[in-house]
């Protein structure tokens, strides 16, 4: 429902709110979300204009307009420079706030309260969407760009395109991975296989559904349908998921006795890329030595590497001892060009798009001799659960980020450090 300056609050402009949390509302990005909340239509005008467009987009899906429009522009040569696709069900964003600023956004009017919508399945942080079986009925449907585009490429004897996105991990989606498992042949899993084997691709980033999957072993993973998908010479690539915390965590017995764990040469094809420049990771369950293996199997041509919100199995390791480790073992301080590391690690706010982000520091402590960002969980300092969070950052260490408001940024840092640099509100403040 769209809400009125004075009617009810809509869910969405409390989220805004919510996502505010104890900051001071002074905030450069929380003024300009207040005025927009206090330039709201109203209602009647508001609701009249959400109706039209959901009409406009009816006739468009209804006559596949978009589509055609689409295949047109591709045989005729109409995208002379395309050379990158992102397919994402997150593009509104979060109220006011779109990832892309193209023309439809723009065309909103200043302050439009609407229901956003997700063009894939999505869930919520604390209630995520369980992964699709490809072939039940009617779920591929529900990835109605993906069905298209890739087919469509495919049709191409060549094309420019050097860089595909499947996204959707900022909003808990993205591509099921029941792709992956699906009965074969199977024309979605060719499609996809044409267009990142086609000469000239170099980048892919898959954003997975995974959720569930742990119940069945991560068969996506374990079947090899993956690795030989990606089996060709890619230059950059990353893969994230949905993922909501380590499977050992989940407290249904039936899950502990499952083995979790899929090493990453079952999974990536890492001999085929000779010229990998940049590899990530986020949201997956790993062993350390595992991990540090892969990693040195990387190419020399390696320039950076992300891992973010990593899982180890219990015993296996932590963040902490994998930085030891690549530092010690791994000899990137003698390469020509050192690899670059980012790592995005949950915020205490644990909101979509707000992480920790470790990247300077991490980088000062591999090749300049600084201080590892991790407290040692023996420390007296360390607030550590070796259950659900072996190791935790140091406060000064990072910067706290927002994927959908990027003038979010502040040090990781103590609230009372937060409080003087006049970011969060006092302790005695409303």
């Amino acid at each position: 429902m769209v809400s009125s300056k004075s009617g009810p609050r809509s869910g969405e402009s409390r989220y805004l709110e919510y996502r505010r949390q104890d900051d001071v509302k002074t905030l450069p990005q929380h003024l300009e979300t207040t005025k927009q909340l206090e330039a709201q239509l109203p209602l009647s005008v508001a609701y009249a204009h959400y109706v039209e467009l959901l009409a406009q987009q009816e006739q468009v899906l209804s006559t596949a307009a978009d589509l055609t429009a689409f295949d047109w522009a591709l045989e005729n040569n109409r995208f002379p420079n395309l050379n990158k696709i992102n397919l994402t069900p997150a593009a509104h964003g979060i109220l006011f706030k779109p990832l892309y600023p193209t023309p439809a956004f723009r065309a909103l009017p200043y302050g439009f309260n609407y229901p956003l919508p997700r063009g894939w399945p999505a869930g919520q942080q604390d209630d995520r969407s369980p992964y699709e079986d490809w072939d039940h009925d009617g779920s591929k449907h529900k990835w109605r760009g993906f069905l298209h585009v890739p087919s469509s490429l495919a049709r191409q004897g060549s094309t420019r395109l050097q860089e595909l996105i499947l996204d959707g991990n900022q909003v808990w989606s993205g591509l099921t991975c029941g792709l992956f498992h699906a009965s074969e042949p199977c024309a979605e899993y060719d499609n996809l296989v044409s267009v990142i084997t086609k000469p000239g691709f170099t980048t892919l980033r898959l954003s997975l559904m995974v959720c569930s999957m742990s119940s069945k072993h991560y068969l996506a993973f374990r079947n090899g349908r993956l690795k030989q998908a990606l089996d060709t010479d890619l230059r950059s690539f990353f893969l994230e998921t949905d993922e909501e915390c380590s499977p050992e965590q989940v407290s249904l017995r039936s899950y502990r006795g499952l083995d979790h764990f899929v090493p990453f040469r079952s999974i990536f094809p890492i001999d085929a890329w000779k010229s990998l420049a940049h590899v990530g990771l986020s949201r997956f369950v790993v062993k350390q030595q595992d991990l540090l293996s892969f990693l040195a199997a990387m190419p020399q041509t390696l320039r950076s590497v992300e891992l973010s919100f990593l899982w180890y199995l219990r015993g296996t390791g932590n963040y902490r001892d994998l930085l030891f480790g690549i530092r010690d073992e791994l000899g990137w301080e003698k390469r020509p060009a050192k690899p670059r590391l980012l790592i995005r690690y949950e915020s205490a706010s644990m909101l979509a798009g707000r992480a920790i982000w470790l990247e300077d520091e991490l980088n000062d402590f591999l090749y300049n001799g600084g201080e590892n960002p991790y407290i040692d969980p023996s420390s007296p300092d360390s607030l550590a659960d070796d259950a659900l969070n072996p190791v935790v950052v140091r406060d000064g260490f990072g910067k706290e980020k927002d994927v959908f408001e990027p003038r979010f940024e502040r040090p990781y840092d103590s609230p009372d450090k937060l409080i003087q640099l006049g970011i969060l509100k006092g302790w005695d403040e409303d």
